[in-house]
């Protein structure tokens, strides 16, 4: 059973032991809830990897056309600050990958 199965389950429960059973279908109800929050976390996890893997190209290919001849002038402080920038970047896709639900 996957995540929408198992809130559909819930939410069916909760209405068919209604009637019958009150305590069952109140916790089939709360679980339910968990479940679509748990859904909605993993999307939001989901978009903000998305979101940081194209900000981390953006970068790389900044901090790229800086090494370009036509940029050895240019200010070491600018390439140090993008360098950090993709190191954070990364530690931050590592760290939403590895959050497990």
């Amino acid at each position: 059973m996957n995540l929408n199965e198992a809130i559909w389950h819930c939410r069916n429960k909760t209405i068919e032991l209604a009637e019958c059973n009150k305590n069952c279908s109140d916790e089939h109800f709360q679980l339910m809830n968990w479940l679509i929050e748990l859904r909605d976390l993993k999307q939001e996890r989901t978009e903000l990897a998305d979101y940081l893997i194209k900000r981390k190209s953006v970068l790389e290919r900044k901090l790229e056309s800086k090494r370009e001849p036509q940029f050895y002038g240019v200010d070491p402080q600018i390439i140090h600050e993008l360098n950090a920038g993709l190191f954070e970047i990364e530690e931050l896709i590592d760290f939403i990958r590895d959050i497990e639900y």
